[in-house]
């Protein structure tokens, strides 16, 4: 159990998905999403758990001063929409938090990429703020984590600069899988409706920018991104964390930081 455990919490995925039609949030469609800032920047992002803490990648905030970061919160369009950035006051990191090769890949990874970041002042819940969907109660089968017959959605930052002025869109996509022909572990995410043979030569569609982005099942937020990269031959990765696995760590940090 512990090894399977394991293979899950290490999750990559090959995603093949890019140049995809996306379908821009709307206000209050999915409240919980926030940008985490960095001198003024987008860096990462977020997933509000309660009215004070936000559900992030550990190496989005990992050896940044607290006072430094901040979280931009009930944001679709960053032009467009009235803007609030909360102080973060402090963060949480797994303890066992920390990265590794993939040999055989040609491919550096984190692993337990998980962190808590508590904020100075409280959320205000409204229409357009509010706290993720998160199931905590009903462990699934390991070996059925991931469910090649359902349908998946990611909620990604679509995140660049023009004129030298910051542009953040929320976007939506809806994705499907198929396990990898030669490693059992890894899954081929797809395009909804797209044929089920991938094309390597596609960049991936979790950019640096989307590193702790929920990805949903169901209406559940179920995992979060952590990372992605380009291997050999033009072949792309996307590593994902399955929060379920992670809920006393979550619970435990935001108890004890309050």
């Amino acid at each position: 159990m512990m090894a399977n455990s394991l293979c899950f919490m290490m999750l990559v995925i090959i995603s093949t998905i890019h140049h995809v039609k996306s379908t821009p949030a709307v206000l209050g469609e999915y409240p919980y999403v926030v940008s985490i800032w960095y001198r003024y920047n987008h860096i990462c992002s977020g997933t509000i758990y309660d009215s004070t803490h936000v559900i992030t990648a550990a190496h989005c905030v990992h050896g940044i001063e607290p006072f430094r970061l901040a979280v931009l919160v009930g944001v679709v369009d960053f032009a467009n929409n009235e803007k609030t950035w909360i102080p973060v006051k402090s963060y949480a990191i797994h303890p066992s938090f920390g990265n590794r090769t993939f040999i055989n890949m040609h491919a550096k990874h984190y692993y337990h990429d998980i962190a808590v970041i508590t904020i100075k002042h409280r959320f205000f819940f409204n229409n357009h703020v509010g706290s993720a969907p998160l199931d905590f109660y009903e462990e699934p089968i390991v070996d059925d984590t991931v469910d090649c017959s359902a349908l998946y959605r990611i909620v990604t930052w679509n995140s660049h600069l023009e004129n030298d002025s910051q542009v953040l869109r929320l976007e939506s996509h809806f994705i499907t899988c198929i396990t990898h022909p030669i490693h059992a572990s890894l899954f081929i995410f797809n395009p909804f409706g797209e044929p089920s043979t991938p094309d390597w030569s596609r960049e991936a569609i979790a950019g640096m920018e989307n590193r702790g982005t929920p990805i949903h099942r169901s209406g559940i937020v179920i995992a979060i991104v952590t990372g992605s990269g380009c291997l050999l031959r033009g072949n792309n990765w996307t590593m994902i964390l399955e929060l379920w696995q992670y809920k006393n760590f979550i619970r435990t940090a935001v108890a004890a930081n309050r």
